[in-house]
């Protein structure tokens, strides 16, 4: 489903699309941006960055420390440096809800391009596209990692077309819908397999 190191293509994908995906400059992607809130959202707005969802249970009546909050908007991605087994070097994880806040601790990035939504919160958060990439920009850290901009800004990241971002995108949402609330952690599971095996079976997809 994502594109091979060598050939530049899925090994399995729809069968319309045949190009190479591009290879780009995280740079010519995504931009850093630190916009802070300043009095925008309130803390009921405030995003939980691991879990991609709104915290609901926060007490914080500090107006300066929620004003020092990042503004993270629909299609923004962090990078979320704490590390495990799936994730040795943090990872991305793209906003899919709805504009908010989150700590200033994390490094948030605003694409310079149009994306799917759908296909890029995978594609963001897939080691098979930017587990090299962190392992070269990200440093380790008391409580998680951190990343340099500078580094991370020169690596290359390989993308399809937003034709084919689409198409795929609608297949994952699909798949996501059909699946129950109690069988979506297994599914996680072997989507993240798949993902990692660079094989993605679904009808309508053909090698």
């Amino acid at each position: 489903m994502f594109a091979d190191k060598k050939t530049l293509k899925p090994a399995i994908r729809f069968k319309e699309f045949t190009n190479a995906w591009e290879q780009r400059k995280f740079e010519n992607v995504f931009f850093n941006i630190q916009e802070k809130n300043n009095g925008t959202f309130d803390i009921k707005k405030y995003i939980s960055v691991a879990t991609n969802t709104f915290k609901t249970d926060l007490k914080i009546d500090n107006i300066k420390t929620i004003a020092g909050y990042s503004i993270f908007r629909v299609g923004d991605i962090a990078y979320e440096g704490h590390t495990n087994k799936e994730f040795p070097f943090g990872r991305f994880v793209q906003n899919t809800l709805k504009n908010g806040i989150i700590s200033n601790i994390f490094t948030v990035f605003r694409p310079k391009i149009e994306f799917s939504l759908n296909f890029s919160k995978y594609w963001a958060n897939s080691n098979n596209v930017m587990l090299a990439a962190l392992k070269r920009s990200s440093k380790s850290g008391i409580m998680m990692n951190s990343l340099d901009i500078e580094i991370i800004n020169k690596e290359i990241i390989k993308l399809p077309e937003l034709k084919e971002q689409k198409r795929v995108g609608s297949l994952l949402s699909n798949i996501d819908s059909l699946i129950t609330l109690h069988q979506r952690k297994h599914y996680y599971w072997f989507f993240s397999f798949f993902i990692h095996k660079k094989v993605f079976i679904y009808m309508g997809v053909e090698r």
